[in-house]
């Protein structure tokens, strides 16, 4: 008797679990990715200058473009500006001549990293001059998410494992063959490191 009761008991289970409603599979919202390079006149954020700065803002995981902006800035202490960061940013007063000045360049780039993930290679560089740009100018820094994500660390793999000699851009281009072609400006170097993250997350 009690191996027909067990027996019923299991039927009555499957029955259940087979009317079971099935949980409702967690959509993936979107994320805004914006990649950001920046050109400056030296390596020290508040005290050397912007004076590039360059996004590109895409919807993951699709990567659809959904904004660019590729501007120079209108550095305002040419005296403190190192000579080999002006060289190799390719800096001229003619090239500059029609760079907007820096408030101008923050009000053009605070609705492209409204809501946005901010990605870079090296990201805490690009992000620490224009935090510091934006206090520079009284300006409020853009809701954006508070996290980073960068490619260097997305790289480090790579480094270990002997692949790499080092986690520069160039370099990471060079083994995912990727052209360095206009490296150093900086809507170019927002491109290559498109193309080295998604070579890098597949």
């Amino acid at each position: 008797m009690s191996v027909v009761i067990l027996v019923l008991v299991l039927f009555a289970a499957l029955a259940l679990f087979s009317c079971w409603p099935l949980l409702p599979v967690r959509e993936i919202k979107p994320q805004l990715l914006a990649f950001v390079d920046v050109e400056t006149t030296g390596l020290k954020a508040g005290y050397h200058e912007l004076l590039e700065i360059a996004v590109v803002v895409v919807i993951a995981p699709s990567m659809h473009v959904v904004g660019e902006l590729c501007v120079k800035v209108l550095p305002e202490h040419m005296d403190r500006a190192h000579p080999k960061a002006l060289e190799v940013n390719g800096y001229t007063p003619e090239a500059w001549c029609d760079a907007a000045p820096l408030h101008v360049a923050l009000e053009m780039l605070s609705p492209l990293l409204q809501g946005a993930l901010m990605v870079g290679h090296n990201v805490s560089f690009d992000k620490g001059f224009i935090t510091a740009a934006y206090e520079q100018c009284g300006m409020k820094y853009p809701k954006a998410d508070y996290h980073t994500l960068d490619t260097v660390s997305l790289a480090w793999p790579l480094k270990v494992k002997g692949k790499v000699k080092n986690l520069k851009l160039h370099t990471l281009c060079d083994y995912f063959g990727i052209s360095n072609e206009g490296e150093h400006a900086a809507l170019a170097d927002v491109l290559r490191t498109i193309k080295v993250y998604l070579s890098l997350v597949g």
